[in-house]
């Protein structure tokens, strides 16, 4: 597995693992035992980050180089613009069937998160 963003593909995985587990009591001690959760997780996480191939105001370049944070305004656009995506990954993911074998599976759901992610930078305010 690889992001062409790991930023928003990081950001994606939370809001999709969050989605997973939210309202369960997880009781196992057994890490094995959520190996579905995960592998569930990062076949969307990969799904919705393939539809983002760049994005100038937090990466030098698709992958893990980021922009160094020298300024508020860096700072923020990575904060926020991770944080939405994992908002509404979560909120879109909530709720729905996780057995799904392959990325392919997600990729309605994750043009619908790449929508409303893309719209909803459009709120944002950053110093």
């Amino acid at each position: 597995m690889a992001y062409l963003n790991n930023v928003y593909g990081n950001a994606a995985y939370l809001g999709a693992v969050r989605a997973q587990i939210d309202g369960r009591k997880i009781t196992s001690a057994v890490a094995v035992d959520y190996l579905n959760i995960k592998t569930q997780a990062l076949l969307a996480a990969t799904a919705i980050d393939a539809l983002i191939a760049f994005d100038a105001l937090v990466t030098t370049a698709a992958a893990i180089t980021w922009l160094d944070g020298t300024t508020i305004t860096i700072q923020a656009n990575h904060h926020y613009r991770q944080a939405l995506l994992e908002a509404i990954t979560y909120s879109c993911m909530s709720g729905r069937d996780w057995s799904h074998a392959v990325a392919g599976d997600y990729t309605a759901v994750a043009a619908a998160v790449f929508a409303a992610w893309t719209e909803m930078l459009l709120g944002l305010v950053t110093p």
